[in-house]
């Protein structure tokens, strides 16, 4: 048995256990791209940063509970703890020039369909209102951005809130688990929830 095996083995088995605590900047096993496996929808369920009239709140250091599958506790989050989870008709409002960057810190975005594939990968539940547009970026690590399909509304009045979906072979990556919307017109955006259509749940890995 080679040196250090035991050590490296016990390790792994206490990062699997604690899952919460271990490799927080790191995604879990990726999928390759159309794999036919078991995926789930998942929802954001951290908020990560808040940019509001011009004030910067960070959370990236509050974590959801990913072994009881709840969102991230609203202690720091505030208002912006709406848009986690699922759908459910509470809103967080983004003005203009306001941005929102969530998590997927329990599950992540898998890319569905290949490069030259149109199929949606994850969705916002939302609105866009008084000529409001969301520019929908995505990142991997939190550093690194790449911007997807843009979100924008069909007219200048108020919108229902409804799903508008998102690819990333847009942003030329096959995963995501940072995902931040800007509000790079006027009006105002009401985020509802952010959903991963094609998820590997981090509490299996």
């Amino acid at each position: 048995m080679r040196p250090g095996f035991l050590q490296h083995l016990s390790l792994s088995v206490l990062c699997a256990v604690a899952v919460p605590a271990c490799n927080i900047s790191n995604p879990a096993p990726n999928a390759p791209v159309n794999d036919a496996g078991d995926f789930v929808v998942s929802y954001a369920d951290q908020v990560v940063t808040v940019l509001s009239a011009g004030n910067l709140t960070s959370c990236g250091t509050v974590f959801p509970n990913c072994v009881e599958a709840t969102a991230q506790n609203p202690a720091c989050s505030g208002d912006a703890f709406a848009a986690l989870a699922a759908p459910d008709g509470n809103v967080f409002d983004l003005a203009a020039n306001d941005r929102l960057v969530v998590a997927f810190y329990c599950s992540q975005i898998l890319e569905t369909g290949g490069a030259s594939s149109a199929t949606t990968d994850f969705e916002i539940y939302g609105a866009l209102n008084g000529g409001a547009v969301g520019t929908v970026e995505v990142s991997s690590d939190a550093t690194n951005y790449r911007t997807v399909n843009l979100w924008v509304g069909s007219g200048a009045g108020d919108g229902g809130i409804t799903p508008a979906g998102f690819q990333l072979e847009v942003a030329q990556v096959t995963y995501a688990r940072y995902v931040r919307i800007s509000n790079t017109g006027a009006g105002v955006i009401h985020v509802d929830a952010v959903e991963s259509l094609r998820s590997l749940p981090r509490t299996t890995q």
